[in-house]
């Protein structure tokens, strides 16, 4: 079949490769989780590093569900084509985390896996260097605590006459 002057065929569906950026629990670092939207049936796949218990052992978790709730920034970092999504969750799934290193946490598993991609190809070197920049604004040590930058979101908005749940129509200290 011939395809109509102007018009191009449809693109076939293709691999979103993003970095979810998120609010800790707690502590003073962005949480990131590498996730892979599959375009072609809508599925999602995130690749992260997580504490299962306060203090413990980073371990490997990789759930299949939507990041973009939970998520502060979601980072572009590049497509693939669908047939590569395999390769792609393989390569991540062999991503080591170094349970010797005190200061590890989940952004270093996130490095890691960026240069694992890298090394395969999925990745290109201007794909990386962009999402990078994107990144840097939420690596490393915050100076502002996340709970006091969320108690004085809230107390804003109070001040506004905006109620963020039931627990401020009865609040006493605002009296």
């Amino acid at each position: 079949m011939k395809k109509a002057p102007g018009k191009t065929a449809a693109e076939p569906p293709q691999v979103a490769l993003w970095v979810a950026v998120r609010r800790p629990g707690s502590g003073r670092y962005y949480d990131w989780a590498l996730a892979a939207h599959d375009q072609g049936d809508g599925r999602w796949y995130q690749f992260e590093a997580v504490r299962f218990q306060p203090r413990g052992p980073f371990q490997a978790h990789f759930p299949t569900t939507d990041p973009r709730p939970t998520a502060v920034r979601m980072v572009a970092v590049c497509r693939l084509p669908r047939a590569d999504l395999a390769d792609l969750r393989e390569t991540v799934h062999h991503v080591v985390i170094n349970p010797a290193d005190a200061n590890y946490d989940n952004q270093d598993y996130i490095i890691a896996a960026f240069d694992a991609l890298r090394r395969r190809g999925f990745i290109s070197d201007g794909d990386d260097e962009a999402a990078w920049r994107a990144l840097m604004p939420f690596f490393g040590w915050q100076d502002v605590s996340f709970a006091r930058r969320a108690r004085d979101r809230k107390r804003a908005l109070r001040r506004r006459g905006i109620i963020l749940s039931e627990e401020f129509v009865y609040d006493t200290d605002s009296e």
